[in-house]
């Protein structure tokens, strides 16, 4: 068990930091962009092309970590109705029911990927980036969701449960 999550905590700490990469490249091309334009020196075309890939790879690469840190919106008021086995049996089910949904997302990504990549599809930007690239990162993220997802699960599955209320013994005399 310690080394699922040990895994977990390394596929969080992958997610963050890609995430955080893409944010500092994100930031760093925007400052320039703009001191240039206003010391009147250039102006970097494409920036804003750049930017919008940067900020798929920020959400989709952060997915992970959002999960693993608890950061996704919860119901709490539907939550907090259910006790004990009813609880978890409502987390397995809803965990399982979620990565499947994001298993369906990632093989329609990779489906557009392949087609992106097999027909050399370029965005119609300043770029011309190949849309395959971008379009890897999301798919990445979301392989790196999934794989956060199962680790949690196995977790929850194989996880420490309460220990059942001890029978009395029975005195027999």
């Amino acid at each position: 068990m310690n080394r699922i999550l040990r895994l977990s905590e390394k596929t969080a700490a992958l997610s963050k930091w890609l995430s955080a990469g893409c944010l500092l490249v994100l930031v760093v091309i925007v400052i320039v962009d703009v001191l240039l334009r206003n010391l009147g020196i250039l102006s970097l075309s494409g920036v804003s092309e750049a930017a919008n890939y940067l900020q798929i790879g920020l959400v989709y690469l952060g997915l992970a970590f959002a999960y693993q840190d608890g950061s996704f919106i919860r119901m709490d008021l539907l939550l907090d109705r259910f006790r004990g086995r009813a609880e978890r049996v409502r987390s397995i089910v809803i965990k399982a029911l979620s990565i499947a949904t994001v298993c369906l997302m990632l093989w329609f990504s990779l489906k557009t990927t392949l087609n992106s990549y097999e027909h050399s599809i370029v965005s119609i930007g300043v770029l011309r980036v190949e849309l395959f690239i971008p379009q890897a990162v999301l798919c990445a993220g979301l392989l790196l969701f999934i794989v956060q997802m199962v680790l949690d699960l196995v977790i929850e599955i194989c996880g420490p449960r309460a220990a059942p209320a001890p029978v009395p013994a029975v005195s027999s005399s």
